[in-house]
């Protein structure tokens, strides 16, 4: 019985993931402002809650995965430098995870919104250095 039930919460958690995936690439399509200085998005949104509901490893495969098929779909294409624009998202992912671990350790519940600003600030500076550095290439 036991392994039923953790066989069924694997596959819960597997979808739950897909779900997040599919959410991400909806909301950078979808629910993203481009101005000609800066991009409003909440494409981080499903990621921040996957880190903060089920934590590093389901975050950092959502953030992956949906950045993949974000870079696939969108104008841009599966070019050389996809792994470029994916790594400020798994970065973020990354550091969202950590903040989150954090927390639940501390116990102090308005740490929540450091982890949240300071994941969104490194997202900011990583796709800055991104597009430095696909400036440079091409």
């Amino acid at each position: 019985m036991a392994d039923f039930l953790s066989t069924q919460m694997r596959i819960r958690r597997v979808v739950i993931d897909a779900v997040f995936i599919a959410l991400f690439v909806l909301f950078s399509a979808v629910l993203t402002v481009k101005t000609p200085f800066a991009e409003i998005s909440l494409a981080s949104l499903p990621i921040l809650l996957c880190a903060y509901l089920f934590g590093p490893a389901d975050a950092l495969i959502v953030a992956a995965l949906g950045s993949f098929m974000e870079q696939v779909f969108s104008l841009y294409g599966l070019s050389v430098t996809t792994p470029l624009w994916m790594a400020p998202v798994i970065l973020q992912a990354a550091v969202a995870s950590l903040g989150f671990w954090v927390v639940r350790r501390t116990g102090k519940p308005w740490l929540v919104i450091a982890v949240l600003v300071l994941s969104e600030l490194v997202l900011t500076f990583a796709n800055t250095a991104a597009l430095y550095l696909d400036g440079y290439i091409f």
